[in-house]
C-alpha cells in the first residue's frame, strides 16, 4: 500500500506540471469562494502564485505542498484545506479500501 501511495504521489507531482491543473485550480478557488464566500485569501505553492495572479485572488503565504490551495475566509477565521495532500489524506481509507478489493479480484 505505502508504494501505491508513493506512486499516486509522484503522479500528482507531474499532474502540477500539466495544463489541466490551471483548471483545477480554479475549480478549487470557485468551490472555496461557495464554501467561505466571495472573498477569499488564497495560500499556494510558489509555482502556483501566477495561476492566482491571473484570476485577481489575493495571495497569503507560500505553501509546501504538492499541489492545491489552502484557502481561508476575509477575517481569517475559517480554512479550508484543499492541498493534494489533505485530499488523498481524507480519501486514504476509500482507495486502500478500493485498492484491497480489487487486489483481492485478482
Amino acid at each position: 500500500m505505502d508504494s501505491t501511495f508513493g506512486v499516486i504521489k509522484n503522479e500528482m507531482k507531474n499532474y502540477v506540471q500539466k495544463p489541466e491543473y490551471k483548471k483545477l485550480a480554479e475549480k478549487m478557488v470557485n468551490f472555496a469562494k461557495n464554501s467561505l464566500g466571495p472573498q477569499i485569501i488564497i495560500h499556494c505553492r510558489d509555482d502556483d502564485k501566477p495561476i492566482f495572479k491571473d484570476m485577481n485572488i489575493p495571495i497569503g503565504s507560500s505553501i509546501g505542498a504538492l499541489g492545491g490551495i489552502i484557502a481561508e475566509d476575509k477575517d481569517g477565521k475559517r480554512e479550508l484545506d484543499l492541498t493534494f495532500e489533505e485530499l488523498l489524506r481524507t480519501k486514504e481509507e476509500d482507495v486502500k479500501s478500493y485498492l484491497l478489493e480489487r487486489m483481492a479480484r485478482e
